[in-house]
């Protein structure tokens, strides 16, 4: 019973699994266009990086510092 339940699990024969090992699955093949906006950020010793980027295209769409003098200005001191 169990070998017939994975058998229909499993849609693809062993031969067609060994022909494509490392086939994305459908999840990994859409997800940047599901998804497509992608926020990074970087610490940086005491400065914070980030960015915003369009994954299909690879486009960054906008970038924020807290090394910017306008922010900079702003932000309280840590040190006391």
């Amino acid at each position: 019973m169990g070998d017939l339940l994975y058998k229909l699990v499993d849609s693809r024969s062993r031969s067609e699994a060994a022909k494509r090992p490392n086939r994305e699955s459908w999840k990994q093949r859409t997800d940047t266009h599901m998804r497509p906006f992608l926020l990074n950020v970087f610490f940086y010793r005491k400065f914070i990086h980030a960015k915003v980027m369009h994954r299909p295209t690879r486009k960054v769409i906008s970038v924020a510092t807290t090394n910017a003098r306008n922010i900079r200005i702003n932000i309280p001191q840590a040190h006391s």
